[in-house]
């Protein structure tokens, strides 16, 4: 049975690991032509490897959320290359814990210039396209952004940006056909969890996995359109909010 996601083109920031490499992997499995965007480009091409392997077609984008200018111009790369996008996938973002007292400005920036700044520039960047015919907008937030925790304030506020944004801009755009949704995984078992003074409290092996998260963004696209999810929360076993 043909997807209806098949030959639509979608964006995914993010890409080249985790929750965006493996929605983007996902994405072209079901027929769509995807743009594969992150910062580092040897990522990028392992992920275009994996799809094309499977018959898909991926559109290698190096760019960075956090520069509007790079955001634009990947944005027309997109367009030149595979056409206008219909779908957009906020997946691009980080995490890093500090004291609110510890912290330095040049962490605040970075921070809300990543987790959320970037939201907003694609979201603009493409926003005109998906005003012409319909499409989705799918953000990757975080149960931080529902939720607060001590030592991850930055994040946590970057976060609750995210699902402030996303929920006024699909008030906007309720009656032009474009679906605006947000994701808020809690633990998910990515390269995060590696970086030195991360811990996760509750058992490794309930961690959500990458492919889960995936597969709830492909069944939020797929659905039929009169139907819309607002904060979608996925929580890993023990960890109800």
């Amino acid at each position: 049975m043909t997807s209806c996601l098949s030959g639509r083109v979608a964006v995914v920031t993010g890409a080249g690991s985790g929750i965006g490499a493996a929605i983007a992997i996902d994405l072209a499995a079901r027929g769509a032509r995807v743009a594969i965007v992150a910062r580092h480009e040897p990522p990028l091409r392992s992920v275009a490897e994996t799809i094309e392997q499977a018959g898909g077609t991926a559109h290698v984008v190096v760019s960075d959320v956090a520069d509007p200018k790079s955001v634009v111009a990947a944005a027309e790369s997109t367009r030149v290359n595979l056409g206008r996008p219909q779908i957009l996938v906020n997946g691009a973002g980080f995490a890093d814990t500090c004291l609110v007292e510890e912290l330095t400005m040049n962490e605040v920036d970075h921070m809300i210039d990543v987790n959320l700044k970037g939201v907003i520039y694609w979201t603009k960047a493409v926003l005109p396209d998906l005003l012409v015919d319909g499409g989705d907008i799918v953000n990757i937030a975080s149960l931080g952004g529902v939720r607060s925790f001590p030592g991850w304030s930055l994040y946590c506020a970057a976060k609750h940006g995210v699902v402030g944004f996303a929920g006024a801009l699909a008030q906007e755009v309720a009656d032009r056909n474009v679906r605006v949704t947000t994701i808020c995984p809690g633990a998910t078992a990515t390269a995060l969890w590696e970086k030195p003074g991360m811990s996760y409290s509750g058992p490794a092996e309930v961690m959500l996995e990458p492919r889960q998260v995936a597969a709830t963004v492909l069944h939020i696209l797929e659905i039929p359109r009169h139907v819309l999810f607002k904060d979608v929360l996925m929580l890993p076993a023990g960890e109800w909010a």
